[in-house]
């Protein structure tokens, strides 16, 4: 069984790779650079296969390149993934905004 906190973990990189996606193609390489400073614990073999997950799930779509004789493969979020993005974000501000915010009477 995951733990909670290793599934907030997945998910939050899981719409960090949409929203990388969303600026136009993106290489594998490259999201892996974003998200490597993040945590140690996560391997590359893990990203990859989130990527290809979401790739399968209809929330990215992809291309082949070469790049100096090296096979590139680029995503590039699809209407779905938007969807999916955008709700899961205002999910997100929603919960953290309720949390981080003072509520009235709390004397804050």
């Amino acid at each position: 069984m995951i733990a909670m906190n290793e599934k907030i973990k997945l998910g939050i990189l899981r719409l960090h790779i949409l929203h990388s996606a969303r600026n136009g193609d993106v290489c594998e390489t490259e999201i892996i650079g974003q998200l490597s400073h993040i945590d140690g614990e996560i391997s590359n073999d893990t990203l990859y296969r989130m990527i290809r997950e979401m790739e399968g799930k209809g929330y990215l779509t992809s291309r082949e390149s070469t790049v100096d004789g090296c096979e590139r493969r680029h995503y590039r979020i699809t209407m779905k993934g938007e969807d999916k993005y955008v709700m899961a974000l205002d999910l997100l501000q929603n919960m953290l905004g309720s949390m981080l915010l003072p509520s009235e009477g709390d004397g804050s």
